[in-house]
Order: structure tokens, then sequence, then C-alpha cells
């Protein structure tokens, strides 16, 4: 799928908010007539400035973002489980003495974004097709849970119609989403994708016409109590910035410790961090009057800032995050021993594969192969039929240099699995290890004939052939590892070395110069062609 990069216009964003927010200001001090005669346009203002975004908001998206089930419930958790009581903690430590900031923060923290995040992924060089996955699942969620947890939050701290929150919910939620929906269902039906392209400049128009005007007016309206209390400016962005920064963190280091890569991790991160202050100011201004209202459009001012900061921070440092630290496996591994054991305490079954290679993970990951070796073993006891913990414990005790233990599981491992092509070269692989080629043979041979790992099966062959005298058999194990792997040098300069042996100096000669151009032509990026 095409990841779809934000407007030119949308780079210079973070500055129009500034700048029309300042217009408003001055605006409204020195014509203090401006924006009480056009209040009555902050509500269309509004719903033009959300509804292009639910526009363009794809909403088939969601059944692609539902197959990865573990990115869509990282997210969703983050935002609906997690961030509503973080932002709740920090208007309660910061903001209890101010009741109309108080209620502004929580309006804003308990919406995430549908809108922005898909900039600062897209600057932070992140997966923007999996952002416009999750924008789609915020939308929706944002339907229900929005009303449900300002009742949560506010229902005994503020008064307020609920019936105004839902119509609120309705007029700059619902109505945009379904308008959207809908157009854009008739519009790529009669013009296909191309014709949603055409239209997008001008939806990009209307929602910056609309985010312009209201922040003028809303701004000319009561941005004397800003300029009259600029301590409030402070005040909010002490809450914004701890949770923006804290959150991020800890939805990106979440995301790395579950093994995604760097542009999955910011996508997510973006998506469980940004708040939607248009959807909140919109139920600010109509639920709970103009002063609450400021409290949400002072909101921008400082997640412009923040999020910009984040952005160079995470290109910086994300690529890198957690990928070789050991401190997630530790605070991990006994988290999943407990839930492990309490499972295993509700049901008389066994432990189940992923159990016992999860922690057999976060062991390998502490540094601890005799704890995963644990954890396999108590597998294959509870699972003899089953051969899969067998050729785990092989690989380790391979790494672990016990050759006697590792043959024993793959043997074992062999007996249900005769044409894994994996356990015949393992086998064959350590018993040339231990010198024993007679033996070891047969399983080389076995393991190019299924495929795996052909060349390198091919060339431990011929090694082998030549080790036990059979100089013939060894010319033509490396030439059959030659023609599948035509790159490697090692496989001309033992069929060479072979030929010089063997007395056929000008076939020697002519290996010799092969092994020295499949070394250049490598270095080149280019293969070389075995039949010259």
């Amino acid at each position: 799928m095409k990841e779809n990069n934000p407007q030119k216009l949308e780079l210079y964003l973070p500055w129009l908010v500034i700048a029309f927010s300042l217009t408003g200001l001055l605006t409204g001090r020195f014509f203090e007539g401006f924006g009480p005669s056009l209040e009555w346009w902050i509500p269309y203002g509004l719903f033009f400035m959300i509804f292009p975004s639910m526009m363009l908001v794809d909403f088939s998206e969601i059944g692609q973002a539902l197959k990865d089930k573990k990115k869509c419930l990282l997210s969703t958790f983050f935002n609906y489980g997690i961030n509503p009581f973080i932002v709740l903690l920090l208007a309660r430590l910061f903001l209890s003495n101010h009741p109309d900031l108080y209620t502004g923060w929580i309006l804003v923290g308990i919406a995430p974004d549908i809108d922005l995040l898909l900039l600062w992924t897209f600057l932070a060089r992140g997966n923007n097709s999996l952002s416009i996955m999750l924008v789609a699942i915020n939308a929706l969620f944002s339907v229900f849970m929005t009303p449900l947890l300002i009742h949560l939050f506010l229902g005994s701290q503020v008064s307020y119609d609920p019936l105004l929150i839902l119509r609120s919910v309705f007029i700059y939620l619902i109505l945009p989403l379904v308008i959207g929906v809908f157009l854009r269902r008739i519009l790529t039906r009669r013009a296909g994708a191309g014709g949603l392209r055409t239209a997008e400049p001008y939806l990009f128009f209307t929602r910056y016409f609309g985010m312009i005007s209201t922040l003028i007016v809303l701004f000319a309206l009561k941005g004397h109590i800003i300029l009259d209390h600029p301590g409030w400016v402070l005040l909010m962005a002490l809450p914004i910035g701890l949770f923006l920064c804290f959150t991020f963190s800890l939805v990106f280091l979440t995301s790395r410790f579950f093994r995604f890569n760097y542009e999955d991790s910011v996508a997510i991160a973006f998506n469980g961090t940004g708040r939607n202050y248009e959807l909140s100011t919109a139920i600010a201004f109509s639920a709970f009057g103009p002063n609450v209202a400021v409290a949400t459009i002072i909101y921008p001012l400082i997640d412009i800032q923040v999020m910009l900061f984040i952005v160079g921070r995470v290109k910086k440092y994300g690529r890198t995050a957690l990928v070789e630290d050991r401190l997630p496996a530790r605070l991990g591994y006994p988290v999943l021993q407990f839930f492990q054991a309490l499972r295993q305490g509700l049901s008389a079954k066994g432990r189940t594969w992923k159990e016992a290679s999860d922690l057999a993970d976060l062991s390998l990951r502490m540094d601890r192969p005799d704890l995963a070796l644990e954890h396999y073993a108590a597998f294959a006891g509870e699972h003899p039929a089953d051969p899969s913990a067998d050729l785990e414990m092989a690989k380790l005790n391979e790494k672990l240099r016990d050759s006697d233990s590792a043959l024993r599981h793959l043997y074992r491992t062999l007996e249900s699995q005769p044409r894994n092509g994996e356990i015949h070269f393992r086998i064959g692989k350590l018993l040339l290890e231990r010198r024993d080629y007679a033996a070891a043979l047969p399983f080389l041979g076995r393991a190019a004939s299924l495929g795996y790992q052909a060349a390198l099966a091919c060339r431990l062959a011929g090694s082998v052939q030549h080790e036990l005298g059979n100089i013939e058999e060894a010319i033509l194990s490396y030439l059959k590892a030659a023609v599948l792997d035509p790159s490697c040098r090692e496989s001309y300069r033992m069929l060479a070395r072979l030929h010089e042996k063997a007395g056929r100096l000008n076939e020697a000669v002519n290996y010799y110069k092969m092994a020295i151009k499949a070394s250049r032509e490598r270095t080149a990026g280019k293969v070389p062609d075995p039949s010259l």
C-alpha cells in the first residue's frame, strides 16, 4: 500500500497555528467587538476543521490493521486504558486549583489524534501506512469512548449537561464521519482513487480555512484571558510537556520491547501520544463554555513545539533503543513467569509452546541459555510428541559447544521429521566438526537434496570427500556448490587445489582465475558466471 505523505503546507502547520493564534490575540486586543460579532462562526469553523480529516480517513484500512492484532491492541490499550489515567493524574497534580484549565486538559487528553499524528510520523520517518490504519481505529473508538471518559472523569467534578456532550459528539464527530465516508465512497466510485487525490487540495484548504478562522475568532473572543493570565500557558505547559514526553517514550519503548521495527514503533507511539484538540475544543465550546475552550486551544501552541523536539530525539536515538539492552528482558521475565504459573494453576493442561518459547527467548536476551534450556526441557517433558523443543535445545547446545547433547536432540527430532533438511544439515555439520567424516557425508548429501543451504552443504560434502581422499567426488561436490552459488570464491579455490593435486594444472589455473574474478565481482556487486 502506498504511503500518504502530508501536503507541503502541513510542514508549515506548526508555525501557522502560532501565527494565527497571535493574530487573533492582537485583533481581540485592538478591536474588541471583532470576536463577539463572529462568535456564531465558531461551530461552523470547527466542523470545517474536522470534516476533511474524516473524509481522508480510509476506514477500509481497519480490516488490514486488525490482521496485525498485536500492534492494533497495543495502540488501543494505551489510548484508552493508560493515557486517560495519566492525563487525570497530571490534571490533579498541576491544575486542581484552576477548574477551567483542569476541565480543558481532561477534554484534550481523552481523545486521541486523527490528524496531526500523520505529520509527526512522516517527519520521524515512521510507517505512515500503519499510522493511517490506526487513525481509522481512533476515529471509530472516539465515538463511544469520548462521552464515556468525559462522564467518568468530569461527572463528579464539573456541572455540565450530558446531552450537550452527546450533541457535540454527534455534530463534530459522528456527522463529519458519516458525511466523510459517504462522500468518499461516492467520489471513489465515480472517479476512482484519482478523484480522491484531485479532491485532496480542496479538502486541505477547507481544513485550514476552518482551523485558521476558528483560531482567530476564538483568540479574539477570549484571548484577553491569556493576556491577563499569561501564567496559564506555563501551567498548561507542565502537564502537556510531561504527558507528551513520558507517553511517547513509554509507548515507543514498549513497541521496541515487543521487537517491532523502528518505523512501526514510531507510528504506534505517535498514535498513542497525539491528542485531538479540534474535537476537544468543539466539545468545550458547546458544552462547557468559551473559558474552557481557551484551555483547549492553548494545547496546540505547546504540543507543536514538544512534538518537534520528540521527532528530533527519536530520529537520533530511536533506531538503537532497546536493541541490545537486557534490562527489559530482566523486567519482563518474572512478570511472564508469574502469568504462566497463574495460568497453569487454573488449567490442568501443560504449558503451551508459545509460553515456553517466550520465556526461553527472554532467558537468552538475559544471556541465560541455561534457563532457556530448562524451559524447553519442561515443554518437551510435557509434550513428548512435539519435536519443537528438541530442535531448539539442539541449537542451544551447539552454541554451548556440547555436541553430544546437540546430536542427541537432533536424532530425536529426526525420527518425527525425516524430511527436515535443517536437521540433516546440523547433524552432518556436527559430525564433520567431530571428524566423523564417513557418518557426516550422507547427512550433508541429504540436506543438499532437500534444498536446505544446498550450496554450503555441497561445499561441506566436498570437504568431507577431500578428507576421505576421494578427490573426484570432492570435485563433483564443489562443482555443484559453484553452480548453486556462483559468487562463492571458496568453491573455485578448492576446485583449483583439487585439480592441482590431481595433476591437472591447466584446469587448476583456470579455477584460480575464476576465484580471483569471483572475489572482484562480488566486491563490485556482480555475480560471476560459473560456465566461464
